[in-house]
């Protein structure tokens, strides 16, 4: 099995989506881990920084994990794709990867869960909860935990997928009007309070 950091330089060394090369954030955290967090795709500030989670969006993510009782030192945090996808056309937020750029960067995807074999799994968002659990809505999915050996191809990495939880969340850019609904808020107190309770 590779390791985490063989699993990394090979995540940097991708061109399948942008053969011209550039600065791909890559998954970041501890080789021992035990939270995983999956989200959309790098933003701008990701980008710019090289590492996930680093603008406005990780900023309101981390103030989650401080709700949860969750040290970002036991976090490993990875997307569906690594380049930054570009703005979208509107202009407002960033475009949302093609489902082909979700493809290629799924080999690294499941790589980095069957090196880390994380107890607790983050989904940050819409497209990240539907990778994993199908389709829905978020109201249907925030608030509950989910156990992994329900979510495929999910629970064939993991050695002991029973033991394994997964924790839809809301997107936590600020380009998502999703948490300005008071009831959705509420799903995320809830959310945040069930993953404060999992053993990890």
């Amino acid at each position: 099995m590779r390791t985490v950091a063989e699993i990394q330089r090979e995540i940097r060394a991708c061109s399948l989506c942008f053969p011209e090369g550039g600065n791909r954030p890559t998954a970041a955290g501890s080789a021992s881990a035990r939270v995983m967090i999956i989200g959309q795709a790098p933003s701008r500030a990701d980008e710019r920084t090289g590492r996930m989670f680093s603008g406005p969006g990780g900023k309101r993510l981390r103030s989650w994990l401080e709700r949860a009782d969750i040290a970002e030192s036991d976090v490993y945090f990875s997307a569906l794709t690594r380049c930054y996808p570009g703005a979208s056309a509107s202009g407002k937020g960033d475009r949302v990867p093609t489902r082909q750029e979700v493809r290629n960067c799924r080999p690294h995807l499941h790589a980095e869960l069957s090196a880390l074999q994380p107890r607790l799994v983050l989904l940050l968002g819409g497209m990240a909860v539907k990778e994993f659990l199908g389709p829905g809505a978020l109201t249907q999915f925030v608030g509950r935990l989910m156990p992994a050996d329900s979510a495929l191809p999910f629970s064939q990495l993991l050695h002991d997928p029973k033991s394994a939880v997964l924790a839809p969340l809301p997107h936590c850019s600020g380009a998502s009007l999703w948490l300005n609904k008071p009831e959705n808020a509420a799903l995320l107190d809830q959310a945040l309070r069930a993953v404060a309770d999992v053993p990890r």
